[in-house]
This record gives structure tokens, C-alpha cells and sequence, in this order.
């Protein structure tokens, strides 16, 4: 269960990293969604470098990625890159479905919030049923995924990412690192 609860926050952190260079290199070609809250907040942060947009990127997905995923959406198409089918669901969510199980596991000790699944995708619903199994200590069921599920999961998580990379780098016409 910790191994989905590392791999949502260094998704996480990959995702923001990414919105903040993406940002940086279409600068003068967009317009930052939450600017005057930024601003607001940070009042001294006028200076348009990288760490600016850092910053921003930080700002704008402290609670959750909708407005980065969107933008970064907005930039790619994945019709011409193939990545691990991971129960069928698009980046978007992949996102959702894992911030749920990190929820879960992370406040409330494994145990799935019936209230909030309604909220995910079919394949969501599908994937979190998947890492239900009896504790050992208290025969509840909670989320204990086994070994073949995270590393299908990290496969996606993999997948995606890379496709990320690949898809920005294109689209600001940097060279491919390998």
C-alpha cells in the first residue's frame, strides 16, 4: 500500500514539475489561469525566471492537478504515442484514481470511503475493488494491493510519464534527451 501512496506523490511531483517548464518555455504565450491569487499570495514574486514559474506551479496544484493536467492536455496528443494500458483509464485518471487509494490509505488506515469511490471512473472503481483484500489483523477489507497490481501500476505511471516527456519536449522543440 506505501508503494501507491509513493508512487501518487512522485507522480505528483513529476506532474508539477512539468507544468512549471511548461509554462516557463510558453511564457509569452499564455496567460497563468490563477495569476491575481498568485500574486496575491506572493506579492514579491515578479520575476519571470524559471523559479517564478516554479513557484506558480507549486501554487496552483496545492490541493490537486486539474488546471496542469488540462494545460499540459492541451499541448500533447497522444495519438501517435503508445503507453501501458493500465485498466483503460487516461492520464487524467490514472491521477484521480491513485490521489483516491493515497487518501485512503494515507487518513483512513486503508479503508476505502464509500461515500467518495462513486467519484471515480468506472476503471477507477474497478482498479480500487482490485486492492481490496482481509487484513491479517483485523479481517477488515482494506487497501492491500498485491505485488502484480503496483507494478502494473508503476508500468503506467511509467508510461505516461515518459510519454509526457516526449510529447512536451516535441511541442517546445527542444531536443530529446534520452
Amino acid at each position: 500500500a506505501l508503494l501507491l501512496v509513493d508512487m501518487f506523490e512522485r507522480l505528483e511531483a513529476y506532474l508539477r514539475s512539468l507544468y512549471a517548464k511548461l509554462l516557463y518555455q510558453l511564457r509569452d504565450k499564455m496567460k497563468l489561469p490563477q495569476k491575481e491569487p498568485f500574486h496575491k499570495k506572493y506579492p514579491k514574486s515578479k520575476d519571470r525566471s524559471g523559479t517564478y514559474y516554479s513557484q506558480y506551479a507549486e501554487f496552483a496544484c496545492r490541493r490537486d492537478f486539474p488546471e496542469a493536467i488540462a494545460e499540459i492536455e492541451k499541448c500533447v496528443d497522444w495519438s501517435g504515442i503508445v503507453t501501458a494500458q493500465w485498466f483503460q483509464m487516461p492520464l487524467d485518471e490514472l491521477y484521480k484514481t491513485l490521489a483516491f487509494c493515497r487518501n485512503c490509505i494515507v487518513h483512513k488506515e486503508g479503508r476505502v470511503i464509500n461515500s467518495k469511490i462513486g467519484r471515480l471512473s468506472r476503471a477507477g472503481r474497478t482498479f480500487v475493488q482490485s486492492c481490496l483484500h482481509k487484513s491479517l489483523h483485523s479481517g477488515e477489507e482494506r487497501m492491500l494491493p498485491d505485488t502484480d497490481t503496483v507494478n502494473k501500476c508503476f508500468e503506467a505511471v511509467a508510461s505516461y510519464s515518459y510519454g509526457l516527456y516526449v510529447l512536451l519536449t516535441e511541442h517546445c522543440s527542444m531536443a530529446l534527451d534520452h
